[in-house]
């Protein structure tokens, strides 16, 4: 049995009790786990080889393995289910991405597997098809993994890692004055940042750049609340290199906080879930007391040849061609129009996107393609003011 659920800029593939230790959570984003912590047992650093071994016949470096990632995915192994049908992919997802920031993981950029495996070698024969089929074209360069035997519990996680931060609290006082710093990874360059405050405001925050480091001090305001913190870079087009909330007088929640969609249809045909997307923009708008967004037909076209472009390359990407002038966009790869807006909601720069007051027009193009038995759902969104 296989499911696979991809995020917003994210690529999740839902195939669960691992007998190996779990890290406690630290206390600070970026704070690595100590190496001692996460001691591979010997099915993990069986597939550890598996993983590394299916880059290279891709001809690709491999990614890096992360402790914090490794941590994650034990966590995993207890928290999902894959065995149940029923309910909206969008728990998974939003289960996931909780778990990796509590264990200190902001990459936005983040791909997961989850599988039910008969042995160690369905384990490596799966994670090496999916690794050449759809990872590699990702260009991932980090990852953990996680397998028990006795259980059949599967789960790895490759990330995109663009910043190397340093460490930053989960939970601050209202009023206060951080430090956030760090270096761009690969190819990333112009680093800005965004801090989204409880009641949805927005403020931009300047970024200092000097002999291949960043900083800025980000202040939290006086009001306590949960706080999103978004830091963006240029990267194969514009990419969202970290988010993460920052708790400021308020306690970090102990479990995942579940938003449900309803009236999604995971199977339905491209140009249906374009009208739920529509759908479920408009609503967010409505709840802001904003007018709706009315479709527009030339960039419909547009968004749906662009959502066809990233799924022939096989990756989410800005760069693939330049958008209209006076546009904005937002691109989403996923196997749930739900876990696709919950996640685009769930980031700064893009819900500004959809809940912007000037936006007057829309248009929303799905492309839908079968990798692996998974249907992957492509999706663009495009807005603009006249």
């Amino acid at each position: 049995m296989l499911r696979l659920t991809v995020l917003a800029a994210t690529l999740l593939l839902l195939l669960v009790d691992n007998g190996s230790e779990i890290p406690p959570f630290p206390e600070a984003y970026h704070e690595t786990i100590p190496l001692d912590q996460v001691l591979p047992t010997a099915p993990e650093a069986s597939l550890q080889r598996s993983i590394v071994r299916a880059f290279e016949s891709a001809g690709t470096t491999p990614p890096v393995i992360d402790a914090n990632l490794v941590a994650a995915c034990r966590r995993l192994c207890r928290v999902l289910d894959c065995t149940q049908q029923a309910g909206p992919l969008a728990f998974e997802s939003q289960t996931i991405q909780f778990t990796l920031r509590r264990m200190g993981t902001s990459d936005s950029l983040f791909f997961p597997i989850v599988a039910n495996v008969r042995d160690e070698k369905e384990a490596a024969r799966l994670l090496s098809k999916i690794v050449s089929d759809s990872i590699v074209a990702l260009k991932v360069n980090r990852f953990g993994a996680s397998l028990d035997s006795e259980s059949g519990m599967l789960v790895a996680v490759f990330t995109r890692r663009l910043a190397q931060l340093g460490a930053f609290p989960m939970s601050v006082e209202p009023g206060s004055t951080h430090l956030l710093w760090g270096s761009l990874v690969d190819d990333a360059r112009c680093p800005s940042l965004l801090l989204s405050t409880p009641d949805e405001a927005l403020f931009e925050t300047r970024v200092h750049v000097k002999a291949g480091l960043f900083w800025t001090q980000i202040f939290f305001p006086d009001e306590p609340g949960t706080y999103t913190v978004e830091l963006l870079v240029n990267a194969d087009g514009p990419q969202v290199a970290a988010l993460f909330p920052v708790y400021a007088g308020v306690a970090p929640p102990e479990t995942p906080v579940l938003k449900l969609y309803p009236g999604t249809d995971d199977l339905a045909e491209p140009a249906s879930m374009e009208a739920q997307a529509l759908t479920l923009i408009n609503k967010e708008r409505k709840k802001r007391n904003l007018a709706p967004c009315a479709i527009d037909k030339a960039m419909t076209r547009g968004a749906r040849q662009y959502s066809a472009a990233m799924a022939d390359a096989g990756r989410l990407t800005h760069a693939l061609a330049p958008k209209p002038g006076n546009v904005r966009e937002n691109i989403s790869l996923s196997t749930s129009i739900a876990t696709a807006h919950a996640n685009l909601m769930a980031c700064p720069s893009h819900r500004r996107n959809i809940i912007d007051d000037e936006a007057v027009r829309c248009g929303v193009g799905v492309a839908a393609v079968t990798r692996d038995g998974v249907r992957l759902i492509y999706m663009t969104q495009r807005f603009s003011s006249r």
